[in-house]
């Protein structure tokens, strides 16, 4: 299926030490291939990938998740995966920076729903490199599924679209009211995290039928929960003040021993519920390597940070 060196069954729970494993075997493929794909976007989009961004210092460890879930995918399927995992980093640090005033990201996101639809939307000279980058990045990969799918498949893919980014803008309002029900959280926030948008994208790409999408529905949603959760612990580490599903949900003695008990508790759901699944087993190993990933990549770092001590 993929052309990774690396033959090992990444299906397997992995800790700490085995991502720093990983990690040394990913750094011989990055050098060989990935770090090319990477100076080449980053000439076309210098300002979403400045290294002042957090996408910016993010590039590698995107590449990194990419290669573990995918098994080593390249050529177009990384391509497309690796435009719309930015893409995703890109448009958080947009939407989630609040110096950007309000009618900037209303802007952003109405552009981005005429181009779902299919409109042709320019902008103009006044606005900052970063939204157009941004809305340059969206019509790339709005063609990339267009000239790749059916018209029946690109609709699909587009309500994943659009449900993200409708979930995306509403966590913006969320982030101002520090008294959010714990249940309003998730239902956005599950969607918001991209999770389900990835791995749509990413079966697309790899020509899988709508009918497998559909039974893959509550496996991607259970699966973002643990995405979203794994995220949560990271962000809470870091900044203590900021809306997370471990702050929120502070009435426990320990929220985020808490948290991390749910974690497991749905990982658990979600391998059971992906054995009893009749799809192929390249899929169940795709979700089953990302959201192992994400569990212990979260619990000890973060994307913007690297494990080669040669860059640190």
């Amino acid at each position: 299926m993929a052309n990774s060196s690396y033959q090992k069954d990444k299906s397997l729970s992995i800790g700490e030490n085995s991502i720093r494993y990983l990690y040394k075997e990913f750094d011989k493929e990055y050098l060989n291939y990935y770090k090319k794909q990477v100076v080449e976007f980053q000439k076309k989009y210098p300002d979403i990938t400045n290294k002042n961004r957090r996408t910016g210092k993010s590039l590698k460890n995107i590449c990194f998740f990419i290669w573990h879930y995918t098994d080593g995918e390249k050529g177009k399927v990384f391509d497309l995966l690796f435009d719309t995992s930015v893409l995703l980093s890109a448009q958080d640090d947009f939407l989630d920076n609040p110096q950007i005033d309000y009618q900037n990201k209303e802007k952003f996101h109405s552009v981005c729903k005429d181009l779902l639809n299919g409109k042709n939307c320019n902008l103009t000279k006044i606005d900052t490199a970063q939204l157009q980058e941004l809305i340059s990045l969206w019509k790339t990969i709005i063609k990339k599924i267009k000239n790749s799918s059916s018209r029946g498949v690109y609709l699909y893919w587009k309500k994943t679209a659009e449900q993200m980014n409708e979930a995306m803008k509403k966590e913006v309002y969320l982030s101002k009211n520090q008294r959010v029900a714990f249940d309003d959280y998730i239902k956005k926030a599950v969607y918001s995290i991209g999770a389900i948008f990835i791995w749509t994208t990413y079966l697309i790409i790899k020509k899988a039928p709508i009918s497998t999408l559909e039974k893959l529905k509550p496996i991607f949603l259970r699966g973002a929960i643990i995405a979203r959760f794994s995220n949560d612990i990271c962000s809470y580490r870091k900044n203590k003040n900021k809306i997370n599903a471990v702050n929120i949900i502070m009435n426990k003695k320990n929220s985020e021993k808490y948290i991390l008990g749910l974690i497991r508790k749905e990982k658990q759901k979600l391998n059971k519920d992906l054995e009893g699944l009749q799809i192929e087993k390249w899929i169940k190993q795709a979700i089953q390597r990302s959201t192992d990933f994400l569990i212990e990549f979260y619990k000890n770092s973060d994307f913007t940070k690297t494990f080669s001590k040669k860059e640190n």
